[in-house]
């Protein structure tokens, strides 16, 4: 189980003098405020602990379809700037973690967090606590929201990658919905992989991880899309939809932060 969220730092609605007065105050614990405050990156890591809480929700709801989202239950605790790991010019992660309020799932409680950050967007990823980093894809990437559908390029980019971490064609993946949950098809049967995407602004993004074995066609409210991969115009984004929920997901450790180009199908 996992999930990830992305958030476009140059979009206006991520400016905190945007939101109504209090807004902090009802969805940032006072500890987050605090560490929010004093950070060397105040605006990456205000939105970084918000796309944990979104991380977070998409992981728990798969597991629990009644779990509410609760800002302010939902506490993300990052390790400070002065920890991150250097990922390319001017892009740290730092890793956290956060506690759900309730125990989900097979005693899932602790979650882990790895949250990418740059002067353009933050990039979230919850897993499990003990879960292996290494078994998830990550792809984050830049698009023209006004020429390109985000949800569409956000979906071929996981094919993408998804094909070539797997080894097997693009054009044998799908991804359809069960409900609001993104799953991923080979060949029209359902796999086990685990898979979120998010998108905000003019980035889109995916998290992909094994899961639980299950197999077959998947029929519902939503066809499968069937888009091959295709890339999208280049950079390395977050997304995240506002104070919304979107689908959740996951799959490759450290995100592939790289220019792409294309369009969408």
């Amino acid at each position: 189980m996992l999930g990830n969220d992305v958030v476009d730092l140059r979009d206006p609605e991520s400016d905190p003098e945007s939101f109504r007065p209090r807004f902090d105050e009802r969805v940032f614990a006072e500890e987050e405020r605090r560490e929010i405050a004093h950070d060397p990156r105040p605006l990456a890591r205000r939105w970084a602990h918000w796309a944990a809480k979104e991380a977070a929700y998409k992981l728990a709801r798969r597991l629990d379809p009644g779990f509410v989202f609760s800002p302010r239950t939902l506490v993300a605790r990052f390790d400070p700037l002065s920890e991150a790991a250097t990922r390319g010019p001017g892009v740290v992660e730092r890793r956290g973690r956060l506690e759900l309020p309730r125990t989900v799932g097979p005693e899932i409680s602790t979650l882990e967090l790895r949250s990418t950050e740059s002067a353009a967007c933050v990039h979230v990823v919850a897993l499990p606590g003990g879960f292996d980093w290494g078994a998830v894809d990550v792809g984050v990437a830049r698009i023209d929201p006004a020429r390109e559908d985000a949800g569409r390029v956000a979906r071929a980019l996981a094919i993408t990658d998804v094909a070539r971490s797997q080894g097997v064609a693009a054009e044998r993946l799908a991804i359809a919905k069960v409900g609001r949950v993104p799953v991923v098809e080979l060949d029209g049967e359902r796999t086990s992989l685990v898979l979120s995407l998010s998108h905000h602004g003019a980035w889109v993004a995916f998290a992909c991880a094994p899961g639980p074995a299950r197999t077959g066609r998947v029929r519902g409210e939503a066809a499968a899309e069937r888009t091959p991969g295709v890339a999208s115009s280049g950079g390395w984004r977050p997304v995240r939809d506002g104070p919304r929920k979107d689908a959740a997901g996951g799959r490759r450790a450290a995100p592939d932060w790289r220019t792409s180009t294309g369009g969408t199908a």
